[in-house]
């Protein structure tokens, strides 16, 4: 499960934004400049981070704390 990947983008779905936002196929050269510009754009770290916040750590403050050692 560590390396299961559960999110990723395609150059296809690249070039279907692309046709749908521009009305055109990128060429290859565009498609690599979007490629690199969208992965330096995505804060894979600060959006995980805001999930652990957000969801996961906002949960454990409304469930009730279990007790144990009782």
């Amino acid at each position: 499960m560590r390396n299961k990947i559960f999110y990723s983008l395609s150059f296809s779905d690249i070039q279907n934004v692309a046709e749908q936002e521009l009305g055109r196929k990128l060429t290859p050269v565009e498609i690599d400049k979007v490629a690199d510009a969208v992965s330096k754009r995505i804060a894979w770290y600060n959006i995980i981070a805001d999930v652990l916040f957000f969801e996961i750590e906002d949960e454990e403050k409304k469930s009730p704390q279990k007790i144990t050692g009782i």
